[in-house]
């Protein structure tokens, strides 16, 4: 168990086989920051647009060779991104907010947008979506994917929402 330096709440997301955590933490001012703990050594994870106010940074996926991916929050909108280490790079994904859930070992990340899950591999944007749920009940359903599997592009946790129905999870 761990705080973040200053923090009043800190939340670990992902862990990779070399212990490396990610995860996010709320500073004294309540603004959300992304994090990587690695052997004991703590640094905080900020997108250079992010609005640390207004929903910040969070670090949600780290694969073995520490590329990172989450969100980040302007004043208008959230966005994924993608950090290797030294530079870090917003996500294109499509119109609305984005969130990158996950990164597996050969840098495909998953996640999800207002519309769809998605699968980002080699630049390539692949969407998720059950259209049955989206149809039987007017739009108002969301597919995610929450987690890859390490070595492939296959999802390895998906969750089907919708307003009328329990979520699913896929696994």
């Amino acid at each position: 168990m761990f705080d973040a330096p200053a923090s009043t709440q800190t939340q670990a997301l992902d862990i990779n086989n070399a212990g490396q955590i990610v995860g996010q933490f709320i500073d004294g001012s309540g603004g959300n920051h992304g994090y990587l703990l690695n052997g004991g050594v703590f640094t905080t994870i900020d997108f250079p647009a992010a609005q640390g106010g207004v929903g910040g940074d969070l670090a949600e996926g780290i694969n073995d060779a520490g590329q990172i991916s989450g969100r980040y929050c302007s004043t208008t909108q959230c966005n994924g991104f993608y950090f290797d280490g030294m530079n870090y790079s917003a996500l294109s994904v499509g119109p609305g907010n984005v969130e990158a859930f996950d990164i597996n070992n050969l840098g495909q990340i998953g996640g999800v947008t207002d519309a769809h899950g998605f699968i980002i591999s080699n630049g390539i944007v692949s969407t998720i979506a059950f259209l049955e749920l989206r149809q039987r009940y007017s739009g108002d359903s969301m597919t995610l994917v929450r987690r890859l599997a390490p070595t492939m592009t296959v999802p390895d946790c998906m969750v089907t929402w919708s307003k009328d129905l329990p979520a699913h999870t896929t696994l």
